[in-house]
């Protein structure tokens, strides 16, 4: 814990000056952001170091992605790993502390870990071909240029990734798995808009990328389950009716 707070601490010395994310892009969840950083809450958490991490996230200090100024490129890939690292359920307890949207929270992390990892592939390329083969198929989706070409190797990775490949991507480089799915699938993954970011599951190419596809069918065997019981015990109530209607009928003929 203490090397992580430091290490933390050195992040945000590297990038003192860095304009804050309400400043550089203005938008709802900034705006919400500016307001609720300053709260009671900030102070209670101050000192959980995945909170400082996050809280630089937030506020701007790696969305600037641009490599032209080597210190500044410098900085952001020496923070990779730090980011890379972070326990994805922190992103939960950060998003529950503020009384944010999750998504909007995870959507800045990955666009923050995105910045990061382009720079250091940019000043890092891998010496070894299986780990220089990833950073070119994650540079081509860090990447801003939007040719037809680079669009069209795009649409072909997408048609033939499968997740397992993802996740052993993701190991290999040491990135968490959905970052790695949400720069590959989401072809608007550096935009603003935090919540369509899971839009293109609703491509039928990619039901095999539904994580809820198992959910819903446990749900609908579920309710199958219970309409059964209902039956059942329909049926042994209308037993129990049977049972009353025979008796009266009985009655009735001792009384005849």
């Amino acid at each position: 814990m203490v090397r992580w707070c430091c290490a933390v601490l050195c992040a945000a010395v590297c990038f003192q000056g860095a304009p804050a994310l309400a400043e550089e892009a203005p938008s709802s969840v900034a705006a919400y952001w500016a307001l609720v950083s300053g709260s009671p809450v900030a102070a209670q958490t101050s000192e959980r170091a995945e909170f400082k991490l996050l809280e630089q996230v937030m506020n701007g200090v790696y969305s600037d992605g641009s490599l032209a100024d080597t210190a500044h490129a410098q900085a952001l890939a020496s923070a990779m790993p730090l980011l890379a690292q972070l326990p994805q359920d922190e992103i939960t307890a950060f998003a529950n502390a503020y009384q944010m949207d999750e998504q909007a929270v995870r959507h800045a992390y990955y666009q923050a870990l995105a910045n990061a990892l382009k720079a250091e592939i940019h000043l890092n390329p891998a010496s070894e071909e299986r780990y220089r083969n990833i950073q070119i198929l994650l540079d081509l989706f860090l990447s801003d240029e939007d040719g037809d070409d680079d669009d069209a190797e795009r649409e072909t990775i997408r048609g033939l990734i499968t997740p397992q490949q993802v996740k052993t991507i993701s190991e290999d480089y040491g990135l968490p798995s959905g970052f790695v799915t949400h720069i590959v699938m989401d072809d608007d993954w550096d935009d603003d808009d935090w919540d369509d970011d899971d839009d293109w599951r609703d491509d039928d190419r990619y039901d095999d990328w539904d994580d809820d596809w198992d959910d819903d069918d446990d749900d609908d065997r579920d309710d199958d389950r219970d309409d059964d019981d209902d039956d059942d015990w329909d049926d042994d109530r209308d037993d129990d009716w049977d049972d009353d209607r025979d008796d009266d009928d009985d009655d009735d003929d001792d009384d005849d």
